[in-house]
């Protein structure tokens, strides 16, 4: 099992209340543990998944090289992007595993309305 743990950039252009959370807490991360199951690779990701990691991410699904599956039951927040990153993923044949509510209606409307 690999685990990589992503930094987030300092938010900009933002509420106050998210400052304050960032101040608080610190910079929120995207963890990314790589399980191998049989010819299977799953990625397992926990915490926040936002634009700055999705060049990594993407990385890590082309290193696995073969049938692999995303588990985002880990994810508590994600970005417009995430959700468009991911309706490619699935478009593409990764499949998405334990996504919860908010985040398989996000991205149902997402494929519904391309923006």
């Amino acid at each position: 099992m690999q685990r990589k743990i992503l930094p987030r950039q300092k938010p900009q252009g933002i509420c106050a209340l998210t400052v304050a959370t960032w101040r608080k807490f610190g910079p929120m991360t995207l963890k990314i543990e790589r399980h191998v199951e049989g010819n299977r690779v799953i990625l397992h990701l926990v915490g926040n998944l936002r634009l700055e990691h999705l060049d990594e991410l993407k990385a890590q699904i082309s290193a696995a090289g073969r049938a692999s599956a995303l588990d985002v039951g880990g994810i508590s927040l994600i970005s417009v992007e995430g959700i468009r990153f991911l309706n490619s993923c699935a478009a593409s044949g990764v499949s998405i595993a334990k996504a919860s509510p908010y985040i398989s209606k996000w991205m149902a409307l997402e494929r519904k309305f391309p923006q």
